[in-house]
């Protein structure tokens, strides 16, 4: 982490603060609004709530600390990523 320590304390504090509620605020108020007033379609609006906010709260997640593992086309792409780029495929100059 690089910066001003007041940045710093401005990111840590909308990241972790302010985001988070917002979001609760949002899903919480959209919920009262939908279960309290009439819908036309109250299956659909209940499953699309429902997957919003779980992706919303997914958001929670702290997915910078997450291990990345690598997967397993990595390394065939990486072969032919290396072989794509050998001297014979360069550009060859007109005379």
């Amino acid at each position: 982490m690089t910066g001003n320590a007041t940045v710093l304390r401005r990111e840590w504090v909308a990241d972790r603060l302010v985001r988070p509620a917002l979001i609760t605020a949002a899903i919480v108020v959209t919920g009262v609004g939908i279960f309290t007033q009439q819908v036309h379609v109250r299956p659909l609006t209940t499953v699309l709530f429902v997957l919003v906010t779980l992706f919303a709260l997914a958001s929670f997640l702290p997915w910078d600390r997450i291990p990345q593992r690598p997967s397993r086309w990595q390394a065939p792409r990486a072969r032919s990523a290396a072989v794509s780029r050998t001297p014979s495929s360069a550009p060859r100059r007109r005379r």
